[in-house]
């Protein structure tokens, strides 16, 4: 009986083959609006809406379809006046300098922030983590939050974005176990079968 009890532990094991992605990111810059490309991150990681509440979240080559996304966005803006000065003869005879003012349009600084989460489609079909063979997608969550500071006007104009945080949790199973693992389940399926039908055997021989 401890044989049987030991060939279907080692049966069930090989069946619950699993992989957990975690990966938390911080202070990274983001390439384009709408796509974070982190391309410095380990592994490189991208995440584009695709409108509605679905994005797409490539991690390293790896591309996750993703749902349930939520927008949370933040912006404050300020616009102010941009004058140059400048310098004239005035008073008697045009002998005094004087200074004076002309407005030459207006600058706009503001500071935008985000904050974006959503869950990693279950069921899709992936590389598994630890690089062998094929995984599905169990379930998964991820977020980010981002933010931008921006200054458009007379003196020039700049946006910096960047990635204040982020995380990525995703979990998948062995969607077809490697060979060694169907080779060892075809031994223990052999190895029960072969302890059954001497117990059957036995039974028989001990009913005549």
């Amino acid at each position: 009986m401890k044989k049987v009890v030991l060939l279907c532990f080692i049966f069930a094991a090989a069946l619950a083959s699993a992989d957990t992605i975690n990966q938390t990111f911080g202070s990274m810059p983001i390439t384009a609006e709408g796509t974070w490309g982190l391309n410095n991150g380990n592994p490189p990681i991208a995440l584009s809406l695709l409108g509605g509440n679905t994005a797409t979240l490539q991690l390293g080559a790896v591309v996750f379809n993703a749902g349930n996304v939520v927008s949370n966005p933040y912006v404050y803006s300020s616009s102010r006046p941009v004058y140059v000065t400048y310098t004239y003869s005035c008073g008697f005879l045009n002998l005094d300098t004087c200074t004076g003012q002309q407005y030459v349009g207006s600058q706009t600084s503001g500071y935008d922030s985000n904050s974006f989460t959503g869950s990693i489609l279950a069921g899709q079909l992936v590389p598994c983590a630890n690089g062998h063979g094929e995984c599905r997608v169990t379930n998964g969550t991820f977020s980010f939050n981002t933010n931008a500071i921006y200054q458009y006007g007379y003196y020039g104009s700049f946006r910096n974005n960047t990635l204040n945080s982020g995380s990525v949790n995703i979990n998948e199973v062995a969607a077809v176990p490697e060979p060694g693992t169907l080779g060892l389940m075809g031994t223990g399926l052999l190895g029960l079968a072969f302890l059954v039908k001497r117990k059957i055997t036995a039974g028989l021989i001990s009913a005549a």
